[in-house]
């Protein structure tokens, strides 16, 4: 009983551990794609205006 108990908090500390990681990686993609898009937004504005 002790162990499956011991187990399962080993299980969800991982679990929460992976979402952590899996919200920070989200979150720097999203910055990652808004600089991309920005920066060909603005590439184009520039050459739309030359």
């Amino acid at each position: 009983m002790k162990d499956s108990s011991a187990s399962y908090i080993d299980m969800t500390e991982i679990e929460t551990e992976a979402r952590l990681m899996r919200a920070q990686m989200a979150r720097h993609m999203l910055r990652a794609a808004g600089e991309w898009f920005r920066g060909r937004t603005h590439n184009a504005h520039r050459a739309k205006t030359v």
